[in-house]
């Protein structure tokens, strides 16, 4: 599958990323925000079927989900001097959260969570009905410059995704952000 990376959209918050630019100053982008803002929501959004009903149902599918998704990642930053390159990962850190299968989530650890908005980790909703794409993303306060970690969500509209922002997260507990998940899309 082949497709151009659109520019990244601008962001309401303004982000204090003077200190992080000598890092990234070689590249516009991290291969984080590739991979989880890109790569993993147009695989996602355009397989829903093949996703729901082969994917997420077993987890060394879900785990090759994610190599593929990775392997993709990585031959669009080669081809792009603009992306940071990205490594392999070996396999993805992934857990599943909620009361029951029919009311849980799957999330899955992104590594290289560098600069906003890189993503720390990703969730899926189990079923297919519920089907919806969630990142828990890297944050700076403009006012403080303290980090602090965001819930977005990723939907698919026409030929577009949009992006919402459900405010910060508590990342003390490894709860936090599967458990926020959980409540908006089953509303316990």
């Amino acid at each position: 599958m082949c497709f151009t990376i659109p520019k990244p959209k601008k962001h309401i918050l303004k982000f204090n990323i003077v200190e992080k630019e000598s890092k990234m100053a070689e590249y516009k982008t991290t291969f984080n925000y590739l991979l989880s803002h890109k790569v993993i929501l147009n695989y996602f959004f355009n397989n829903l079927e093949l996703f729901y009903e082969t994917i997420i149902t077993n987890p060394d599918n879900m785990q090759i989900f994610m190599q593929n998704c990775m392997k993709a990642a990585i031959d669009i930053a080669n081809n792009n001097p603009d992306i940071e390159p990205g490594t392999p990962v070996e396999k993805f850190n992934m857990r599943l959260f909620g009361e029951s299968v029919e009311k849980g989530i799957v999330s899955v650890i992104i590594p290289n969570c560098k600069i906003p908005p890189d993503s720390l980790a990703i969730a899926f909703p189990v079923t297919r009905k519920h089907a919806r794409y969630f990142t828990l993303e890297k944050t700076e306060n403009p006012l403080n410059g303290e980090q602090d970690f965001i819930l977005g969500e990723w939907t698919q509209e026409a030929d577009t995704y949009k992006h919402s922002n459900y405010g910060i997260i508590d990342t003390e507990t490894s709860y936090g952000f599967p458990n926020k998940v959980i409540e908006l899309v089953y509303g316990t």
